[in-house]
């Protein structure tokens, strides 16, 4: 599933960057329980990674992956998910409890 989130910063390209800069400290802390549903999920930063930042999703009924990304010339986050168990929303729901913190990013 692709989602592609508007960045209505003026300065989109440092907003961007910021927020793939941020999301990398937040997976690597080592966040394991989604406060929405409550089940622990393990998630790992995925390096190298010349795109964006993609993360590896592991848990009960949950395997998958996302990449978010910015794009270099729109003020546009495209994320991509995909999952081999459980559903993408699971992994989006989780995402969102994060990106929420960024007033500028269009959920």
């Amino acid at each position: 599933v692709e989602y592609r989130f508007p960045i209505s910063a003026e300065d989109f390209g440092p907003y961007g960057d910021r927020i793939l800069e941020d999301m990398k400290v937040w997976a690597a802390a080592g966040k394991n329980v989604c406060d929405s549903c409550g089940t622990a999920v393990k998630i790992q930063v995925v390096e190298p990674n010349y795109e964006g930042v993609r993360l590896n999703f592991r848990g009960e009924d949950l395997s998958g992956w996302c990449l978010l990304r910015k794009s270099l010339h729109d003020p546009i986050m495209p994320m991509n998910i995909e999952v081999t168990e459980g559903s993408c929303d699971r992994i989006l729901t989780i995402l969102k409890e994060f990106l929420r913190q960024y007033d500028q990013l269009k959920l």
